[in-house]
């Protein structure tokens, strides 16, 4: 269904933001729905990357294609990459989703300092962040432990 409606995105003559978009989704749906093909979606995302090197959907996504393919460390440098991104509202779904993301991986690393200030980044921008204060309460719990 969503390879359909993408087909029929491509049909239309669309803005150049829209284009971005509708790659960035392209990328996505290869990604959930074929574990073969994240080497091809990722070449979509390093495409939108060229014409907008602050793309941050476009840096989460690979960032999310490294993880998928146990590429840990390039998976961190890309999401430490949006963390030094200013702030924008306009994609404030993937900021958030990546502040979390680099903070998990940090707590795996047993770096709770930077995890809790991205936990605490991300709660700056929406206070009802249970998955940001779950990760808070977690670096707590390993603290108390680790002393």
């Amino acid at each position: 269904m969503a390879r359909r409606f993408l087909h029929e995105l491509e049909s239309f003559s669309l803005s150049p933001e829209m284009r971005l978009g509708a790659q960035i989704l392209k990328a996505r749906v290869i990604m959930a729905t074929s574990k073969s093909d994240i080497d091809r979606a990722m070449q979509i995302l390093l495409e939108v990357i060229q014409t907008d090197q602050n793309c941050v959907p476009a840096i989460f996504g690979i960032s999310m294609g490294f993880l998928m393919e146990g590429s840990i460390a390039k998976a961190r440098n890309a999401l430490k990459r949006i963390a030094k991104l200013p702030h924008s509202h306009g994609w404030i779904r993937e900021l958030e989703r990546s502040y979390l993301f680099l903070a998990d991986i940090y707590i795996r690393r047993s770096k709770f300092d930077l995890a809790e200030d991205l936990c605490q980044r991300c709660l700056t921008y929406n206070v009802s962040c249970c998955k940001a204060w779950d990760l808070i309460g977690l670096v707590r719990e390993k603290e108390a432990v680790a002393s």
